[in-house]
């Protein structure tokens, strides 16, 4: 579990869900949790809430006081 935080008004805006389990799927070790200071994604990776089936990438965008899903999309493909 996680939050984000406002800096300005320090609401906390809780993730939308749990993340787990992206390494066993992919055999290699990658970000589970990805966003930058300066924008409104966020990108999940693995098994959201611990629903084994769901490992994707989960996107969202925070808007206000919530985070708005976007879109799934298949993990990345290992490394060469």
């Amino acid at each position: 579990m996680g939050a984000a935080i406002d800096a300005w008004n320090a609401k906390v805006i809780w993730l939308p869900g749990s993340i787990c389990c992206v390494f066993s799927e992919l055999g290699y070790d990658v970000d589970m949790i990805s966003f930058k200071i300066d924008s409104n994604l966020l990108i999940l990776r693995g098994d959201l809430d611990e629903k084994e089936g769901t490992g994707k990438e989960h996107y969202y965008r925070i808007d206000g006081d919530r985070f708005v899903f976007l879109r799934d999309a298949p993990l990345p493909s290992k490394p060469n």
